[in-house]
């Protein structure tokens, strides 16, 4: 059913093409436990299996009692165990088919598992959901209507069947998924500056999709730096946009060490977004006390 199975209670996860498993609230299977990393570890679908990513974590990933380096990447088959952080913690993978449809319902957390192709949500006359083809030859998901009629829906749409509330999950309708997650050395970075004082709007762009992500102090950080960078354009990529943290923090107004504090928050927000290495957004120069922004693709609008 691709789904991982909490073996200490056989609760159901089902999985989606790209699965991030960790304590924080934004990952998709969330873990509440603080032997797990905010993002702990990935599972993705690469069209023909599931591959299982450490991030980094602390604690650690195992496959059948076997640790993963950090960032090694392991394909995890049918019935294997995988644990997170802690041998407490462990699943099986239930299937090692392709994501299915799946709907999760609001109030319990139950998870409703359709097919590859379709869910059915309540008892006749139920809301049938369908991958098919439209009128315009593309493959689709649609609610089709009892009277045969058929509305396109997209996955993350909520629907309220028999009074209960069901969020939908549904894997790209044209069976595409991303064979390789994001990465830190693949973003580019747009920072809008904020208006009347607002801090600067940061959005992250990959290959694959785009990150809104908010506006934040930290984001002022990240303004500096990019402004330095871009600064230093005809440099030599080594050289570009390096600044010590006391002008960092003369230029924030701040101190140092809430320059520290906004380098972590900034690390963890792009970790939490499924980012791989995203320690590298900003990068520091051990023992010489100077900081750069890691990405030299970035672009600085006004509001």
């Amino acid at each position: 059913m691709s789904v991982l199975i909490l073996l200490a209670d056989q609760r159901a996860h089902p999985l989606q093409p790209h699965t991030i498993i960790g304590r924080s609230r934004a990952c998709t299977i969330q873990l509440r436990d603080d032997r797990v990393s905010k993002a702990h570890a990935e599972l993705s679908w690469n069209g023909s299996c599931w591959q299982l990513r450490d991030q980094s974590s602390r604690n650690g990933t195992w496959i059948d009692e076997q640790r993963l380096e950090p960032g090694q990447v392991r394909v995890l088959r049918a019935n294997q165990t995988v644990s997170f952080g802690a041998p407490e913690l462990s699943f099986q993978l239930a299937d090692a088919g392709p994501p299915r449809a799946y709907a999760i319902e609001t109030a319990s957390g139950e998870a409703l598992i359709g097919t590859a192709d379709a869910l059915t949500l309540g008892a006749p006359p139920a809301v049938d959901i369908r991958r098919q083809f439209d009128d315009a030859g593309e493959m689709r998901w649609v609610r089709v209507a009892p009277t045969g009629g058929a509305e396109p829906v997209e996955s993350g749409a909520v629907m309220r069947v028999e009074q209960r509330q069901w969020t939908l999950h549904l894997p790209d309708p044209m069976g595409q998924t991303r064979s390789n997650p994001d990465a830190i050395d693949g973003l580019r970075l747009l920072l809008v500056r904020g208006a009347g004082g607002a801090p600067p709007k940061l959005t992250v762009f990959s290959a694959q999709r785009r990150i809104e992500m908010g506006k934040y102090a930290h984001n002022r950080l990240l303004l500096v730096l990019a402004e330095e960078r871009l600064a230093d354009a005809e440099l030599p990529g080594a050289e570009q946009g390096w600044l010590h943290e006391r002008d960092v923090a003369a230029a924030l107004g701040v101190a140092v060490s809430t320059v520290l504090t906004y380098i972590k928050r900034a690390r963890d927000q792009v970790e939490q977004a499924g980012i791989l290495g995203a320690r590298g957004v900003v990068e520091r120069s051990e023992g010489s006390g100077r900081v750069r922004l890691g990405i030299d693709a970035v672009e600085i609008q006004d509001p």
